[in-house]
């Protein structure tokens, strides 16, 4: 799912070897999938895309069944506004503990929320990774 049709080009040319992939163009942010529809969802360094995260958060708790687990990758919080606007981020990525509450506050149990790499090239922009699942303890 992505709102860029040549994103989703490139993502058919990559997958094309794979029959259990099907692209659709369309806003994480309303999802076109009917709630409990998906045992995971992966969201790629989307967040930093949207211009509404906790909505996109919730969207991917919604489309979940219970017990479903969400993979979210996205850029670290940075001080590198002109850098990320190039690369057409409308946020300036998310430190651990919001991601965290964010996640929460979609009704998601939170198993880890850290920053799990760094950038080798200047401005080193870190990687935060989230697991988290629909149910169960927080």
């Amino acid at each position: 799912l992505d709102v860029s049709e040549t994103m989703l080009a490139a993502a058919r040319t990559r997958l094309a070897r794979f029959d259990n992939v099907r692209t659709e163009l369309g806003d994480v942010q309303h999802m076109p999938a009917a709630a409990r529809s998906f045992d995971q969802v992966l969201m790629l360094h989307v967040l930093a895309h949207t211009r509404a995260p906790a909505r996109a958060i919730a969207e991917a708790a919604r489309v979940l069944r219970p017990g479903g687990a969400l993979v979210l990758l996205t850029v670290d919080r940075h001080a590198h506004a002109a850098v990320g606007r190039a690369y057409g981020h409308l946020q300036p990525g998310f430190r651990p503990a919001r991601l965290r509450r964010l996640l929460r506050q979609a009704g998601l149990s939170v198993h880890t929320c850290a920053v799990t790499s760094r950038d080798r090239r200047p401005p080193h922009f870190g990687v935060v990774t989230a697991f988290a699942r629909k149910g169960g303890p927080s």
